[in-house]
Parts: structure tokens; sequence; C-alpha cells
């Protein structure tokens, strides 16, 4: 995504911030969205695509606007009580003269956010939903935290013994050694802080040297609250982000600065926050799991069957228990989110971009085929102080540098448009990457054209692909890169794939009743694979497209298209597990126990070349006195991929709108109807993964456009029906937002 030419990515949370720091609606000219690989001209952004978003300029667009909207969700009262949405935006922009203008823009949103409630039990080892509720012995809620601190009962035992604080003549007493206990967690709604509001402001200053010479200053600036799902769901408070850019345009070239800073405010991670409350007034290993252990044990000795001795033992670890809304809840919560971790659950992130590019138009100077030519740097300035990434040594910066050349020539009279280019990028990690581009597009018939293209992208591993490293209860996220497996000594304690070890323990439970643990442990070994990591690369594709498009008898407009990828070196992810202590020789039998495991989520290249393949259609059909009717279907499916990676390739098979509109139907009166559905699909994250269930909404906007004049009043709403709907796992089920707004001088 780019906003008026700077990448909209956020250096170190590695999503696109979007609304959050972009632009409002008053200040946009156009948007234009290139589907598939475009890494030729865009870099190792453009893998899957390129948004290129632009804003108004001054020079063309002045005067004052604004929107006031406001709205209410939660009709229903499911999640919380009715709640408002406020929506305002603005506008102005002069010419000062013929050679000076400026323009300035600002947004508050403000609404009570969509709450996260999945409480199914979940197997964060197996990655799916399991049967279970919270009454079950180790349960872990998928929107529950603080529960996937788990124990084995027989080690807990175990150390008992060893600490002479139980008497090895109780172990029989133990209905299943093996049995795990998770520790009674939080929901999310009593940790993440659903006020969603954003502050955003952005102006610039242009000014024409010549009349085809324009220098600028643009800045964007954004502020706000929000909740975002990643390795674990994050609570961002406060979270800054700001864009500044100088350039000097004119009408053959560019040349362009821009910085991206960013500041993660309060943010916290919600999961690692609850597991911190548990250990603040129970730790955990010293005395929440000994208690539950030495209750269960009594209450079995009182002759209680196994069930109503778990509930027992339960009662009795969790006396003391800070609850939600108390004093003494509310002060560990403020002092675990004001500590960095891993002391608390607090960010740090402080990363930061660097970019310069330049860009010239050859063609008036070449005259025998139009020649692009360009160039960009990069640097990423990465700074968590070690709370996400593995620099709590001092910052880390990588660099990035590349240029690219396109070649463009129209033949028989111009109804043949052949294109060629390429690129050349190098990242400090990685080796050199060249992407080469052959496009054909042939006019037959005037407004009618089909194209051909062969074209290839790559995208360099992000940021936190490269570097992240952290700790969340479920595991131990790292990068790619090689010195993560020095750091934790994977040569000398080896790591297993997770399938495996699972496959281990399962026959080791099996051969136990009969040859004993120790026996079965030995037999079951040659079951595990130990971990093997080829050299990290970039991932690339090589894509071929087909498409048509065209205008029928001046009504009918037709865009279609198939495509086929092939990707090399696919970057995914895959779970490892290690035996504790993480120095020393494997300890096998460790691998059995979750409390003397360590599992590692990693980032690494996917064997093979797993294939994406798809195709799609859209019309727009102008029906009659400005009737128009939209619809268009998208289809893609992604095969050859191992069943122990995660590809990340979160797509439904089947995607479907439809919608009827009319700017005025009516003396000023307009509406605009669309539905949208689409399939299920099993969605995967670091996060974790899922059945996504399939799903549609209907979006409905009634506008009244005042008489002689500029301002227009609008009432409508989305997901009118209110059928709630999930669009990626652990994220919350949304339902129906309605609205009404005022805008002025909007046209």
């Amino acid at each position: 995504q780019l906003v008026d030419g700077m990448d909209n990515q956020a250096p170190g949370l590695n999503f696109a911030v979007g609304n959050f720091l972009g632009i409002n609606e008053l200040d946009v000219d156009n948007v234009e969205l290139l589907p598939g690989a475009s890494s030729a001209l865009y870099g190792p952004g453009g893998m899957n695509g390129t948004m290129l978003m632009t804003s108004k300029d001054p020079f063309k667009y002045q005067g004052f606007s604004y929107v006031v909207k406001q709205g209410v969700n939660h009709t229903d009262k499911k999640q919380r009580s009715t709640a408002p949405y406020y929506d305002w935006s603005a506008r102005w922009a002069k010419v000062i003269n013929e050679k000076l203008a400026f323009k300035i823009s600002a947004q508050f949103s403000s609404a009570q956010d969509w709450q996260a409630n999945d409480e199914s039990n979940y197997n964060r080892s197996l990655f799916k939903s399991i049967p279970g509720n919270r009454s079950t012995t180790d349960y872990d809620g998928v929107n529950v935290y603080g529960d996937d601190i788990k124990a084995s009962m027989g080690t807990v035992f175990n150390a008992m013994v060893a600490a002479g604080v139980m008497n090895p003549a109780a172990r029989p007493l133990l209905a299943n050694p093996g049995q795990e206990v998770s520790r009674t967690g939080y929901s999310e709604r009593d940790l993440a802080n659903y006020d969603a509001n954003t502050f955003k402001v952005n102006g610039g200053l242009f000014y024409k040297i010549k009349p085809n010479l324009e220098a600028s200053l643009i800045g964007y600036w954004g502020t706000g609250n929000t909740v975002y799902t990643g390795a674990d769901r994050y609570s961002l408070r406060g979270v800054k982000m700001g864009q500044y850019k100088a350039e000097l345009k004119s009408t053959n070239w560019f040349v362009r600065a821009y910085t991206t800073q960013e500041n993660a405010g309060d943010a916290f991670a919600v999961n690692i926050m609850a597991s911190l409350i548990n250990e603040s007034w129970s730790g955990s290993a010293a005395r929440w799991f000994p208690t539950y252990v030495g209750n269960y044990v009594g209450a079995r000795s009182a002759g209680l069957p196994d069930a109503a001795a778990h509930v027992a033992a339960r009662n009795a670890a969790d006396v003391g228990r800070l609850i939600p809304g108390t004093d003494a809840f509310k002060t560990a919560f403020n002092r675990i989110s004001g500590l960095p971790i891993p002391q608390g659950a607090r960010f740090l992130d402080k990363s930061d971009l660097y970019a310069a590019e330049g860009q010239y138009n050859l063609t008036s100077l070449v005259k025998v085929v139009d020649v692009l030519v360009g160039v960009n740097v990069r640097q990423y300035d990465l700074n968590s102080e070690g709370t996400l990434f593995a620099d709590k040594a001092g910052r880390i910066k990588i660099n990035e540098t590349g240029g690219y050349m396109q070649l463009q020539k129209k033949f028989l009279k111009d109804k043949l448009k052949l294109t060629a280019s390429g690129r050349y990028d190098k990242n400090s990690n990685f080796e050199g990457k060249f992407t080469p581009r052959v496009s054909a597009m042939y006019t037959f018939v005037k407004d009618n054209n089909l194209r051909v293209s062969y074209q290839t992208g790559y995208r360099f591993p992000s940021t936190q692909n490269q570097y992240i490293d952290l700790l969340v209860p479920s595991a131990r996220l790292i990068g790619g890169l090689p010195e993560f497996r020095t750091t934790y000594n994977f040569a000398n304690n080896p790591v297993y794939t997770l399938n495996s070890v699972l496959a281990f323990g399962a026959r080791v439970q099996t051969l136990a009743p009969t040859v004993g643990v120790a026996a079965a442990i030995g037999q079951a070994a040659p079951l595990l694979v130990k971990g093997e990591f080829p050299e990290f690369k970039p991932e690339s594709v090589k894509s071929t497209e087909i498409g048509y498009r065209g205008i029928i008898a001046k009504k009918l407009m037709v865009d279609a298209y198939w495509y086929q990828s092939t990707y090399s070196n696919f970057i995914g992810t895959r779970n490892f597990v290690q035996s504790r202590p993480l120095s020393g020789p494997t300890n096998i039998a460790a691998l059995l126990s979750g409390s003397t495991r360590q599992v590692y989520s990693t980032v690494i290249n996917v064997p093979g070349n797993p294939q994406a393949e798809g195709f799609g259609i859209g019309i727009d059909y102008n029906v009659h006195k400005g009737y128009v009717i939209k619809a268009n279907y998208a289809t893609d499916t992604l095969k050859s991929v191992p069943s122990d990676f995660e590809s990340f390739f979160n797509t439904p098979k089947h995607r479907i709108n439809f919608g009827i509109s009319n700017a005025n139907a009516y003396k000023g009166f307009g509406f605009n109807l669309m539905y949208r559905r689409q399939s299920s699909f099993y969605y995967q994250a670091t996060f974790g993964g899922g059945q996504i269930p399939a799903y549609e909404t209907v979006d409905l906007m009634f506008s009244y456009r005042l008489p002689n004049s500029k301002n227009m009043i609008k009432v409508g709403g989305s997901n009118i029906t209110n059928k709630y709907f999930r669009s990626a796992f652990g994220n919350p089920s949304i339902g129906g937002m309605y609205y009404v707004s005022y805008g002025f001088n909007v046209f």
C-alpha cells in the first residue's frame, strides 16, 4: 500500500496501517489497484499486488469541506450495551498565488470495538479447536488468556516429592499422571481496551518552481487505540505513527525522500498480560500447581472421584485469585502494563524507516521506445529494546537498494502494446534478486483489449520474519536468520519437528503400559525428526496471467482474468520442540512434558514449489437513467504445501459481490446497495488456525443532495442484517453499524 508514493507499512509492527495514518475520505483523489506481482516497478512490497492511493492536489481542489458522521453499533447488546460511533473529517486547501498552495486535513473517529469472545477449547500444539469448556482440566480458550500455562500432574507430583512436601506412596491416587492442568484464565474483555479511536492529521505545502516543476513537503501523523491480532492479541494504546516526505517532481522525473516514524506507545500483549497477572498473585511453579496437585491428592484420598477432585483442587488453588474490576486487579494490571517485556507486557517499539527514490522517463531522449528507469534505497532501523526483536544489545539496521528499467513500444497502428521491465534489489541479509516482467496488450476493437503477461515477483522476509524474538505463553517466536539457531543452541540441544514429537508421545503412551516408560521412550525415539534449516531465502513467484477488459454497447464493462503462479522458497512457519534446559545434552524424555520443553515457531522456506491458481470476472452495467449494476466473482486456491507448514494463504476459495446504485434516482435522492459473500476457509496465522465460517453481509446507503449546493445527507449502515461474522481466527465477531452523516462542500 503506497500513500502518495510512501510505503504504508509500519516498519516494526509489520502491518499496513491504512486509515490509521492514511488519507481521509475528503482528500482522496484516486485509488488504483494493481493485482498480481508488481515487483518490477514497486519493489518487494509488490509481491501480491499494489494499491496506489493518491491525495488531492490543492492547485486543483481548494476550499473548505467537512463531513460529520454519527452512528451506533452493538444494537442487539450481545457483546455490550449499545454504543455511539463518531467520525468527523475536515479538509481545507488554498492557492496562495500561482506558485504556492497548501492543504490540511484531519479526521477523528471513535467507537466501541467489537469484542473477541471465542471461548472454544483450543490445542495450540495441534493448532485446532478440540472438545472442552471452562470446566475441562486442561482448558485453553481461544480468546481466554493465561490458561495456556500448563503442567503435567505427574511432573508436579515428582517435583513435590523431591522437595519433601509429598509422600511418594500417594502416586497411585493420580488417576492419570500424564494429565495436564491449565491455570484459570481471563477473558479478553477483562484485559483489552475496546475504546477504539483514532485521530490523524495531514498537510502539505506545494511550490511550483516552474510550470512543469513542483516541490512539495507532505506530512501524515496519526495516533489512537485499537486491538490487533498478531502472534498475540495486542491492545494498542496511544500508538503514534508519522510519515514525512520531501519531493521534487517534474513532467518526466521525480526525486523523493521520506521517513516513517513508529511509536508503540503503551501497547501491550494481552496473553502475556494475563499470564503475568496470574503469576503476580500465585507463582505457577512455586505455589499454584503444587497447591492444585496437593489438594487433588487430598480429595482423592478422601474418596472423591477424579472429576470432583479436579474441581476441589482448582477451587483451592484459585483462592486469592485477582478478580477483574477489583482494586487489586487494577493495581496489578497497571503495574504490568507499564513494564516492558519480559518483566511486563508492554512493547517499547520505536522502529523507523528511511527511504529515498527517484524515477526518470527517458522517452523524449530515446524516442524509438518508451524508457522508464528508477532507483531506490531504504533503511529499516529496528528499536524495540528487546521487547519484540532481538535488539537488546542495540538497534538493528537493515539496508535495501534497488533499481529498475521498463521498455514500452506500440505496434500495428498502436493496437498492440508490448512492455518489458526488470528490477534488481539487494537486502543486507540476503543475496540480490532480479525480477523480469513481459506483457502484451492488444486492442482488437475500440475499448476492448486482451492482455497476456508473464511476471516474476519477490519479497524479502519482513523485519519480524528476520529478527522477531518474542516469548509468548505457547511458544517462542524467532526469526529465520541463522543467528537464532546459534543463540538457542540448536547444534548441541537439537530441536525436533512438532508433528514428530506428537507422534513420539502417542507411541510412548501406547507402549508404556506393557514395556514401561523407559523402554517405550527408547522404542519410540526413531519417530523423532530433527529440525533441518536450509539457507533462508527471499520468496519469489513466477506468474502467468491472461485477461480481457472491454466496454460493450457503451453500457456494459467487463473485466476478466485468469492466473497461475508458482512459488519458490515460499515463506511459511514451522514449529519445533526442544527439551529444557536450553544447553547440555538432549533429554528425550523431557519432550513428553509441556513443562520441560520449549516450542519454537520460526519462519522457514517451504520445500517444493507451491502453486496458486485463480480467476475472476467483474461487470458494471449502466441499466437506465443512472442505475448501475455491479457484480464480481473471484476464486483462488493454493496447492502443494506440506501439511506441517503454515502457509498463511488466507484467501476464501469463493468471493462474490453484487450491488445496484443510482446517485440521483429522484430529485437529488440516491442510493447504493451492496451484497457480499465469501465461502468458508481455513485461516492460518501465528496466533492460531481454524475454520472461518462462510458469511454474507448487506450494506445500504441512501443519500440526498441538497438543491443548488455541494452538500449531502446520507443515512445507511454496514452489515444491516446484523448477522455476526469473523474474518480471521481469533478476531472478534462483527455485527451491524448504522449511521447518518452530513457533508459540506463534498463534490
